[in-house]
């Protein structure tokens, strides 16, 4: 008989960066407890920049746009750089026990990774990652970025979907050090508007695939 390892779903629909970001945190704490078990959380954010460890002052190249516009700007307790996030943009906050994993950070990553290159080969787009940078590539455009956190070696944050997010944002930063017009969506990429909704359920759906699979495949 295969074991397959529990992954709860939370959808927090749209919510205030700071706010989600709670959750998460005590969402990581139940974990560390065993309250709750391994947990992966969708949600949306109003119009936010946020900064990792990894950021230079540099990345943030029109202050005096994102002071007018009243772009809340977050300093956060992840890797990487600079990264926006707003409505149309699916973010995944996964709160895993990596100890299942036999702590292995690279492992999780890649993982990751695939769970969003099986999402958009789904959608005839011919997804690929870079050996030096996380995130997922269609073409020289990438369409997610990816920055995670470990603690008590239980992971949160996680990775952000360009769905059909207004991409003017990214014209304020340099997103992990990138020209800002590397930077798409799944909606110009197709040339039309996703299903939201449907995205989210292929991805969690996809992502107990490859996470249950790599429970078994380490266990």
């Amino acid at each position: 008989m295969v074991y397959l390892k529990q992954i709860d779903i939370v959808d927090l629909g749209l919510m205030n960066y700071r706010e989600a970001y709670a959750v998460q945190k005590e969402t990581h704490l139940k974990r560390q407890r065993g309250e709750v078990n391994d947990t992966l959380i969708f949600v949306e954010h109003p119009s936010v920049i946020t900064v990792g460890r990894a950021h230079k002052k540099s990345d943030i190249v029109n202050p005096d746009v994102l002071k007018s516009k009243k772009v809340p700007f977050i300093t956060i307790d992840r890797g990487g750089g600079a990264t926006c996030h707003g409505p149309g943009q699916i973010v995944i906050y996964p709160i895993i026990d990596l100890k299942v994993f036999g702590r292995d950070i690279r492992f999780y990553l890649d993982k990751l990774e695939a769970v969003f290159v099986e999402l958009l080969n789904r959608y005839s787009l011919k997804a690929r990652t870079l050996s030096a940078q996380r995130g997922i590539w269609v073409g020289d455009r990438k369409v997610v970025s990816i920055g995670i956190g470990i603690s008590k070696w239980i992971t949160f944050h996680g990775a952000a979907l360009n769905v059909d997010m207004d991409m003017w944002l990214f014209s304020l930063i340099m997103p992990c050090g990138f020209n800002p017009e590397i930077m798409t969506s799944m909606c110009k990429l197709l040339n039309k508007k996703p299903d939201n909704a449907k995205i989210k359920k292929e991805l969690a759906e996809i992502f107990m695939v490859v996470f249950n699979r790599a429970y078994n495949s380490k266990n």
